[in-house]
This record gives structure tokens, C-alpha cells and sequence, in this order.
């Protein structure tokens, strides 16, 4: 009879050694599933997280959209599963690369999205003029098929609206009003009582 007992000490073979030659080969998948991989692994080794960062950056160098959408999320903060690459690779916020990786990844939508969530920010902190300048910024990515197109040129419209007095430009507010209600926004001066400014 055949011994179908298995010896104890044999392993599969783990996923870098399968992948790693063929990421090494240049095949753009195989450096982005290894780059998972290898984050998969962050919390057993540190050295994992910059072998992590070293293959997105490779796949996406070689066109992979999947590991280009991978790092906008990295450099924008955007997600914490990606923590562990950030921390131990010393990656500081940078919206310009993120919004550059978004755009490689034909995620127009989300290179907007990143802009707007910046520009939010600076008015958060009461910088209106930042705020307005990441606003233009998100309405020129946006994708002109996204259903809210529209929506940051109101919120621009807004602050030149009902900002502060030093920012105040009634019409500015005009302009970008009409820009949004010719995009069909859904935001309406009806819906906005408390507009200064009625188109």
C-alpha cells in the first residue's frame, strides 16, 4: 500500500516565493499582489512595510492601476489599513502625489474627492482663500459624469457668499453659483435660504 502520510516538516510554499520571481520578471500584477503581500505581513516584521512601499511603487511605475489607487490612499491619509507603511516608512501627508497616483489610476472621482477633503480642512482652520484654491482644484479633477458634479463650485460660490467680509465677492458668488446651477446641482437657492446672492 501507498504511505500517504505526509511528511511533518514539508510547508507550502509561501506567497513571495511564488511571487517574487515573477514580480522580478516585471509583470506589474505580480509586483502589486506581492506589495499585498508583503502588508499582509507588517505586523511580523518592520522590513515588510518597506518591501510593502517598494512594489506599489514599482507596479505603479509599470502602470498598474490597482497599486497607483493603493498609494493616492497612502500619501492622502485616507485609509488606516495602510498605517503600518506609513509609520515605519517615515511618509509624511503630501496631496499633490496623492492626487498625482489617483489621477494614474483613472480615479478622477477620488483625485476630486482628495482636493475637496483638503480644501475642507483649510476651512476648518478658517483659511477661506485655501480653501477656495483646493475647491477650484477639486472641481477641475472632478469627473464630469459623478451625479454631484457641481458641488464644489457651490461650496466656492458659498464662501464668497457667507464667508468672512475680507473674502466676501458677491460677483464671485454670482459667477459660481451659475456654474453650479448650470451643472444642475443639486443644491439649490431654494434649498439654501440663507444665500445672500439669488441667481
Amino acid at each position: 500500500n501507498m504511505n500517504c502520510d505526509f511528511d511533518s516538516d514539508l510547508k507550502p510554499p509561501s506567497q513571495d516565493s511564488i511571487l517574487l520571481p515573477l514580480a522580478q520578471k516585471g509583470y506589474p500584477n505580480a509586483k502589486y499582489l506581492l506589495a499585498r503581500y508583503y502588508l499582509s505581513q507588517c505586523g511580523r516584521n518592520p522590513q515588510n512595510a518597506k518591501l510593502a512601499l517598494e512594489w506599489y511603487l514599482n507596479a505603479a511605475q509599470d502602470n498598474d492601476k490597482h497599486a497607483a489607487f493603493t498609494l493616492s490612499e497612502i500619501y492622502s491619509f485616507s485609509s488606516s489599513y495602510y498605517q503600518c507603511i506609513v509609520t515605519e516608512n517615515h511618509i509624511e501627508k503630501d496631496i499633490p502625489k496623492a492626487i498625482e497616483y489617483a489621477l494614474k489610476a483613472e480615479e478622477r472621482e477620488f483625485a476630486a474627492g482628495i482636493a475637496g477633503a483638503e480644501a475642507t480642512r483649510f476651512l476648518n482652520h478658517k483659511d477661506e482663500r485655501k480653501a477656495v484654491e483646493w475647491y477650484q482644484k477639486a472641481s477641475e479633477l472632478d469627473d464630469k459624469n459623478n451625479p454631484l458634479i457641481g458641488y464644489y463650485d457651490m461650496r466656492i460660490a458659498m464662501i464668497y457668499d457667507l464667508g468672512s467680509p475680507e473674502i466676501q465677492d458677491k460677483d464671485k458668488a454670482f459667477e459660481y453659483y451659475q456654474i453650479a446651477a448650470e451643472q444642475h446641482h443639486f443644491m439649490t437657492t431654494n434649498e439654501w435660504p440663507d444665500l445672500k446672492v439669488q441667481i
